[in-house]
């Protein structure tokens, strides 16, 4: 069998194995709160502190990210996604072992720190290990895998919790992500990242070089920065409020609010996987991605303006889900154009640590229009905000144009 011909296998192979690593990165980061009735008397705390558990991880996560990234590049992305996925994994499978809230605390600083590498090592190991008509589609993969992440960990801890136990729970699930862990290390000579090199680097130089500052803080780069963050703001906005907005601003039942809502991510993830096979075909991801956010703004923007039925308003967001959803894989290329080889891991790291970063901006800028009685306004400034993101996609690969051409 020739190389080429064993490509699309060994392909195949590592997708399967980042994917299912990744799944448990969107699982844990839902861990706790599907469980947090339960944990409030276990820990004996109030929700407040409970809500600081989850924003520890997220926190750490976002921090970290960043410099994770100049680890991936310098000593590779094999070796640091089986330790994030191992420490994300048994941070979770010994909160049962160490039933207080301090301990609690401490472990999610330790998960946080393992969700950190997922970005940056998946993206670098896909750079390196998948054929290029095929990485439109791996990143669709990784999208949707953790998109179900976030669907699976309620039900699954909920469902455990209440059958057996709350201990149950996470040892069940963080044995299940220490398998994956097992995993990762048995297809280890699969997972290439480009790196070999860095097998010989100094332990002591993390490399981090003016030359990498110089690179993040390039136009492209911080316009990949501002693209992720204007993204995050809408997504998270919309799923935030969606539900308050429609029971306060619309009269909707909680039932009916919810299931527009649950109508509106199913078809975001049905999006993602035809998302992939477009990605692999065009060339203009910024334009591609432009006109999906278009399509995606005026739908929210017209459940904002329009008094619509409940029905109508699931079917007129489900049109603009599928099309925001269905880009997913080329907003992915977008970055993977703009940046330079070699730096896979610190400007994936970078660039999605602004989603975090949206994620903590959004309700607190949104909340303030629900604070003022202006519940529907949200709809319309995150149509706003949509077609911003869309204007920063062409602006990314317009600098990134004039950036390659001044180097050559």
């Amino acid at each position: 069998m020739t190389v080429a011909a064993a490509q699309p296998k060994a392909g195949v192979k590592v997708v399967s194995v980042v994917c299912s690593a990744h799944f448990f990165s969107h699982f844990f980061q839902l861990g706790l709160p599907p469980l947090f009735p339960i944990l409030k008397d276990v820990y004996g705390v109030g929700y407040a502190e409970l809500g600081l558990l989850v924003g520890a991880l997220f926190l750490v996560s976002s921090v970290a990210q960043v410099a994770t990234g100049f680890v991936v590049d310098r000593f590779g992305a094999r070796l640091a996604l089986i330790l994030g996925t191992g420490l994300l994994s048994g941070s979770f499978l010994l909160l049962p072992f160490f039933p207080t809230y301090e301990a609690a605390f401490v472990l999610m600083l330790i998960a946080g720190l393992g969700n950190s590498v997922f970005h940056p090592a998946d993206f670098a190991i896909f750079q390196a290990a998948v054929r290029k008509d095929f990485v439109g589609r791996a990143y669709s993969l990784h999208s949707f895998t953790g998109n179900i992440g976030w669907a699976a960990a309620p039900p699954i801890l909920g469902g455990l919790a209440a059958l057996v136990s709350w201990q149950a729970a996470f040892i069940v699930t963080g044995l299940a992500g220490l398998a994956v862990t097992a995993a990762l290390v048995v297809f280890r000579e699969d997972l290439v990242d480009g790196t070999r090199a860095a097998a010989k680097a100094d332990p002591a130089d993390l490399g981090v070089s003016r030359a990498d500052i110089k690179l993040l803080v390039s136009p492209p780069i911080l316009a990949c920065f501002f693209f992720f963050l204007l993204f995050a703001i809408t997504f998270i906005a919309f799923n935030t409020f969606a539900v308050t907005i429609f029971t306060t601003a619309y009269g909707l039942s909680l039932v009916n609010a919810s299931s527009i809502q649950t109508t509106f991510m199913i078809a975001f993830m049905a999006g993602i996987l035809p998302g992939g096979y477009l990605a692999d075909k065009v060339e203009r991801h910024d334009r591609w991605t432009a006109a999906a956010f278009l399509v995606s703004g005026a739908a929210i923007s017209t459940v904002g303006i329009v008094d619509l039925t409940p029905v109508a308003a699931a079917a007129v967001l489900a049109v603009g889900a599928f099309a925001f959803g269905g880009v997913m894989p080329c907003r992915d290329m977008i970055v993977r154009k703009a940046t330079p080889a070699g730096s896979t891991g610190k400007v994936f790291g970078f660039v999605y640590a602004a989603l975090d970063l949206g994620g903590a901006l959004a309700p607190v800028a949104f909340g303030w229009l629900l604070a003022i009685d202006r519940a529907r306004w949200i709809f319309l400034a995150i149509a706003i905000v949509l077609v911003g993101a869309g204007a920063s996609a062409i602006l990314t690969r317009a600098l990134a144009g004039r950036t390659l051409a001044r180097a050559a």
